[in-house]
């Protein structure tokens, strides 16, 4: 059967811990706040270092209301209005996710959107989080970082990007080139 071979969030959990994570994220799913909290209880049982993630609709902003006056980690995601920010923020959402670049698919100031969402929480003593995701650029995450934003989830080609400095390239040969040129 498929239960049969699915390991379920157990077996990411255990890879990530091993990788290193110290946080973990995991999406609950259901259409109505009970199931919402349901899921995310028993998501949050895999460890103290999971965090649930919720849709921010009224349901997913409800559960998470609950479960993080429970004490458990969350993250409201899909957050592409600075006002959802405020309902994340009344809601105790450890974290906020607006993704970067389907806000600029949108046609949207998405770097203002983001900027917007990170005074909002700033300026009302929020203790939640913006972790931007969908990022395209390392320009992006200077801009955002520059401005307080402290939270990134990136690709790996992103992150490729940021060794990729032409003038960093030339001075890393230019120093080999004076080594070798020495020891000969």
């Amino acid at each position: 059967s498929p239960q049969a071979t699915n390991p379920g969030p157990a077996a990411p959990a255990c890879w990530a811990r091993a990788a290193g994570a110290k946080e973990i994220f995991f999406q609950a799913w259901g259409e109505d706040k009970d199931t919402l909290v349901e899921r995310g209880l028993r998501l949050s049982a895999l460890g103290p270092d999971v965090v649930v993630k919720l849709v921010v609709s009224q349901a997913g902003a409800a559960a998470c209301a609950e479960l993080a006056g429970r004490g458990i980690p969350t993250l409201l995601t899909a957050v592409y209005h600075p006002g959802q920010a405020m309902i994340a923020a009344a809601a105790g959402a450890t974290y906020i996710a607006p993704y970067l670049g389907r806000l600029v698919d949108a046609g949207r100031d998405a770097l203002g959107d983001v900027l917007a969402m990170h005074e909002l929480l700033e300026a009302t003593g929020s203790p939640t989080k913006v972790l931007l995701a969908s990022i395209r650029d390392v320009a992006s995450m200077v801009t955002l970082a520059r401005s307080g934003v402290q939270h990134f989830t990136f690709s790996p080609a992103v992150a490729e990007a940021f060794f990729t400095e032409e003038l960093t390239i030339a001075a890393s040969r230019a120093f080999e080139e004076a080594v070798v040129a020495t020891t000969r």
